[in-house]
């Protein structure tokens, strides 16, 4: 009887224990800390060094509603100590490193967030090449002054696979009489393209050297290809080639990396592309103003009916205008240069000195309002991103960088984000 009992105990133990452990296996355990969400966006700073070198330093952040302070301690550096364009395509950014040793880096993000290159191809043979073009994962588009070839590359797997031959529509040799009689064509230096319908449209930059920027083309320039005769795969393509177009109202197209790879060429919703012919930055006083010009969606010519003088409705003639920030609706945001504040002992004043002030365009209206009366260094600082209604603005001072939330329709506006460079922001998802 007592061992009865004492086996009964027993199992009663053993069930009261079993029941407990499978209640415990059942239990989920709550983490002691959240797990962190993703970061939503991407931040670049751009740091100074030599005349024109930087340092590009990529970090992810949170948000852009709470006003505050961001150093690099967390970013990775993603170039170091030179001229380069940044471009998010497909999730990825790519560095357009455009000045000995030419070529262009993968960078991507892991599961971790963390920064990681991915991939590297030399353009040596196109030498300090233009901005790139993204046609799709698999196809990109980018050209150089050196050469009369525009190489084509598979951003996915960082390979070149052919090229654009343009050797038969050459204009090197050229005799254009500009600026002056006997003037001719040096330098043909494919900027920047841009693609709408079944065309890709690409901007040159006719010089007679690269160190002044002067040019050799009283025009507005643009070779345009037949992307239905591309082959990505062949070193030739020339039968893709259509014809020259010129435009005799603006002096030059495209924004040759300009602002770490700020682009003057875009499309609206209409797939009309709209193009910045800029005179060489402000650098030379070519006699016009600079305009916005039009080409109409599948067209092979400029728009004869379309013409924007941006500097007579902004500071007035002999203000350079810069940048091609695109809200849209029609309207854009660019800067003007106050030729008042350029040191005149400082033959780069115009690029590198903060003498340009923020304005809002209207496309369809011809219109400019001064977002406010801040001057910043506007050809590096010039990358705007858009989000609800807002626009967020890089400054560069002479003593500090930051970004500014804009509304884009009241034009209301406050400090954000304080940062170690001059800034630009990318959204991850």
């Amino acid at each position: 009887m007592l061992r009865s009992k004492t086996n009964l105990i027993i199992i009663s133990f053993l069930s009261i224990l079993l029941y407990s452990c499978s209640s415990d296996d059942d239990k989920v355990i709550e983490p002691t800390e959240p797990v962190k969400e993703k970061d939503t966006y991407a931040l670049l700073t751009a740091v100074k060094g030599g005349t024109f070198n930087y340092s590009l330093y990529l970090q992810t952040m949170d948000n852009l509603t709470k006003t505050k302070d961001l150093d690099n301690k967390n970013a990775t550096e993603i170039v170091a100590e030179t001229v380069t364009g940044v471009y998010q395509y497909d999730g990825n950014f790519y560095t357009n490193l455009y000045f000995t040793p030419e070529r262009i880096e993968k960078w991507s993000l892991n599961e971790k967030q963390e920064l990681t290159k991915q991939g590297s191809i030399s353009l040596g043979e196109l030498g300090y090449q233009g901005n790139v073009y993204f046609k799709d994962k698999n196809t990109a588009f980018v050209g150089g002054p050196a050469g009369t070839k525009i190489a084509i590359f598979n951003p996915e797997t960082m390979t070149k696979t052919g090229y654009i031959d343009y050797s038969s529509v050459s204009r090197i040799g050229e005799v254009t009489n500009y600026p002056n009689q006997g003037d001719k064509i040096n330098i043909q230096a494919p900027s920047e393209m841009i693609v709408s319908g079944n065309y890709l449209y690409i901007g040159f930059c006719f010089l007679k050297d690269l160190q002044t920027y002067t040019p050799a083309s009283p025009t507005a320039d643009i070779l345009v290809v037949d992307l239905t005769k591309i082959d990505p795969n062949s070193a030739d393509n020339s039968n893709a080639i259509v014809k020259w177009i010129s435009n005799d109202k603006g002096n030059s197209v495209g924004s040759w990396n300009s602002g770490f790879g700020a682009k003057f060429m875009i499309t609206d919703e209409k797939n009309d592309i709209y193009l910045l012919s800029h005179n060489y930055w402000g650098a030379v006083n070519v006699g016009k103003p600079a305009c916005i010009l039009r080409i109409k969606s599948g067209e092979t010519d400029f728009d004869a009916d379309y013409y924007f003088d941006l500097e007579t409705v902004s500071r007035g003639v002999g203000n350079p205008v810069m940048n091609l920030e695109y809200a849209g609706n029609g309207i854009f945001f660019a800067t003007s240069n106050d030729i008042t504040a350029i040191n005149p002992d400082d033959p780069y004043s115009y690029y590198q000195d903060p003498i340009a002030q923020w304005y809002k365009f209207d496309l369809h209206d011809k219109t400019a309002t001064k977002v406010n009366d801040e001057y910043t260094q506007g050809s590096y600082a010039s990358c705007i991103y858009f989000e609800d209604d807002k626009a967020y603005i890089p400054f560069k001072t002479k003593t500090k960088s930051y970004i500014k939330e804009v509304n884009i329709n009241t034009l209301e506006s406050k400090d954000i984000i304080t940062t170690a460079g001059i800034p630009r922001v990318f959204k991850l998802k």
